[in-house]
């Protein structure tokens, strides 16, 4: 009103139009108010918001895998953010977070004990501010929780252009489009243009170029054309053999004849076929559109067929190359070559050969052997005489003409202990074997665990391993180990065995240690012999009984780090590997609830593991009651090792690893 007062205005339509221009600037600020709105309520769909927050009291990430301290020097709780976006930023409040790590598919944060709340804040996605966490934060657990981000989606309009569609279509498909000398895309090709007249143009490698003009006005146009082909194909054989290597203008083919080159470029190329046994060939090739040329060569050897032959069979040595044992038949190309023929216990013999393309060759080695000879002699005559276990003859006896080298000389007579011998036979001498046979046969005995107390035929005998001679006959054999027995009959002829071995051992059994006087149970496991109780010796800094409470360790033993571990077992035993702690799950069905079920103290094996717990190398101590960890003597890398680890919180046995540093248990494995 106050502009329409200060304007004199002569006429009435004037007034009219002047209304009509300030109608059309309320109408614009209205829709430039309403679009702000729209684009503010696109923008405020930007979030960030908490779709799941929940404890994970079995995944020990955070306590055993991967533990973080905070700066009060406890293990801090492990939040692991389950989102697929990257970039976001985390603050805790005043108690701030301890580390920050980007894993595949979630965010772990760690954060102190007590921690109420979280910020997360994301450059694009926005702030979701001190969302406050519905379980309390403790620490060494491990808790999930679940993002859900809102999409942020701009539509910018553009001016209309007019314009129509052009579709091109080609046989074959994959040509290259040009529109007014600009390339636009291959076929088939679809394409929006301005209305008026283009050029165009396909080109596509080995076919004639197609161009023409198109006027684009009114509705859209379809092309359809066919390329003509600017290439042709070649056929190519040899004789007498196939298998000759194509060559087309000096680059492999990767082919061998027979074969067909195909889509070759018009116009004129070079064609070379060659092989390792002929001579290679060139020839010169013209392509027409659309033709197979056929191509034949006759390739010119450039070898000879040549035999070697030997006798007896030895090796064959070409040029120093072992190539094969016996008679050898094969090409070799034009040249000299050196030919040896060589066997053990024969003089070697070497020759020339000269080779020329086209002439057939054959040559023979007859190899002289190298030998000597062996009288027999024994005490009784008329013994048997066995050489390499073929009979020879009584003695006395004379072997002539053996090749040198070892042999085993075996002799033997009714009613008298056989007697074996190696001899070695010299090129061109004689040696004598002179030999008495016994009335009897020497025998071993052993046992497992050796020591056994051995009594035969009654009498009394000393412990095993027992060594002696017996007469031929049946003998009664009794081994005691302790409260185990064993006994059985052997038969001792000239012929049998000499060795025997009995188990003797005894599946629970008893370990004192003489440094401290300890006492512990044992048990055999398979081919193992375990200690039944956890190591309980004080090995000074770096063991620890668990809670600095000794009943604890009388209990469950001491925890150590891995170090002193490493030296804490007695004479005779050892810190087991982590292929021994796998023997032992493998008596079980390897790791699972089955191997858990058996070496728990309820379990059949007798192993009895108990849950001694953990010691932080903080010095706090965790887990009584609801896991045992055993160091091995393995190392993992260069800050852990391997632990058998036998869990209550999922009932499962099995290898892992910890920090060398941690407090485990230990379990001495007999040497």
């Amino acid at each position: 009103m106050l502009l329409i007062e200060k304007i004199k205005l002569p006429h009435f339509c004037r007034i009219k139009k002047y209304v009509l221009f300030l109608y059309k600037i309320w109408v614009m600020r209205l829709l430039v108010f309403v679009f702000c709105v729209c684009v503010t309520g696109v923008l405020s769909a930007q979030h960030i918001s908490v779709a799941l927050f929940t404890a994970l009291p079995n995944d020990l990430d955070a306590r055993v895998h991967h533990p973080k301290t905070d700066r009060n020097g406890e293990v801090a709780a492990l939040i692991k953010v389950v989102t697929t976006q990257i970039g976001f930023a985390f603050e805790a409040g005043t108690l701030g977070t301890v580390a920050v790590e980007q894993k595949t598919g979630e965010i772990w944060v760690y954060v102190p004990r007590g921690s109420r709340k979280i910020t997360i804040k994301h450059a694009e996605l926005g702030i979701l501010r001190d969302y406050v966490y519905p379980v309390a934060i403790e620490s060494a657990c491990v808790y999930e929780m679940v993002l859900t981000t809102g999409k942020v989606t701009t539509i910018v309009e553009e001016k209309k252009i007019e314009s129509q569609w052009l579709i091109i279509k080609s046989k074959p498909e994959g040509a290259n489009v040009f529109i007014d000398n600009e390339l636009v895309g291959t076929t088939p090709f679809q394409g929006q243009f301005k209305e008026r007249e283009h050029t165009y143009r396909l080109e596509k490698s080995k076919y004639h170029n197609n161009a023409g003009k198109i006027n684009l006005v009114g509705e859209k146009k379809t092309l359809e054309i066919d390329l003509k082909p600017k290439f042709g194909n070649i056929s190519i054989t040899s004789s007498p053999e196939n298998g000759m290597q194509i060559y087309l203008d000096d680059e492999n083919t990767g082919k061998t004849t027979p074969a067909t080159l195909e889509e070759i470029s018009s116009g004129e190329h070079s064609l070379k076929l060659q092989n390792t046994w002929y001579k290679p060939q060139i020839r010169k090739i013209e392509i027409q559109d659309e033709q197979t040329a056929n191509v034949d060569f006759s390739m010119q050897p450039a070898y000879a067929d040549v035999s070697i032959l030997a006798n007896p069979d030895a090796d064959i040595l070409l040029n120093g190359e072992n190539i094969g044992s016996g008679n050898w038949s094969g090409r070799l190309l034009s040249g000299i070559y050196t030919v040896k023929a060589e066997k053990a216990k024969y003089y070697s013999e070497e020759k020339q050969l000269e080779i020329k393309a086209g002439e057939d060759e054959t040559l023979s080695f007859n190899l002289k052997g190298k030998t000597g000879s062996v009288d027999i002699v024994t005490t009784p005559m008329e013994a048997f005489v066995f050489l390499d276990g073929e009979k020879q003859g009584l003695s006395p006896l004379t072997i002539k003409d053996k090749f040198i080298g070892n042999y085993e000389i075996r002799l033997e007579k009714d009613g008298y202990g056989t007697v074996s011998r190696t001899i070695t036979i010299k090129e061109d001498e004689k040696i004598v074997l002179s030999e008495t046979l016994f009335a009897g046969k020497g025998i071993t005995i052993r046992s497992s665990p050796s020591g056994a107390a051995i009594s035969i035929d009654g009498n009394p005998a000393g412990k095993t391993p027992y060594i002696g001679t017996l007469s031929f006959g049946t003998h009664s054999i009794k081994l005691v180990n302790g409260e185990k027995v064993v006994q059985e009959n052997i038969s001792v002829s000239q012929t049998g065995k000499s060795s025997w071995e009995f188990n003797v051992q005894e599946k629970f059994g008893s370990f004192t240690d003489s440094r401290d006087g300890q006492t512990y149970k044992t048990v055999k496991i398979g081919n193992q012999v375990w200690m039944a109780e956890n190591l309980n010796y004080n090995a000074g800094s770096g063991s620890w009984c668990y809670d600095e409470n000794s009943s604890n360790c009388n209990k469950y033993g001491r925890l150590y780090d891995w170090e002193t571990a490493k030296k804490a077992c007695p004479a005779g035993w050892h810190l087991p590997s982590k292929s021994e702690f796998e023997t032992l799950l493998n008596n079980y069905g390897s790791e699972g609830s089955n191997a858990y079920n058996a070496l728990i103290p309820s379990g059949s094996s007798g192993f009895s593991a108990l849950f001694g717990g953990w010691r932080y190398f903080s010095g706090r101590f965790y887990g009584i009651g609801d896991g045992g960890y055993f160091w091995s003597s393995s190392p993992n890398d260069g800050n852990n090792a391997w632990n058998l680890d036998i869990s209550s919180y999922d009932e499962g046995a099995g290898m892992s690893h910890g920090s060398r540093s941690v407090g485990f248990s230990v379990r001495c494995l007999q040497d």
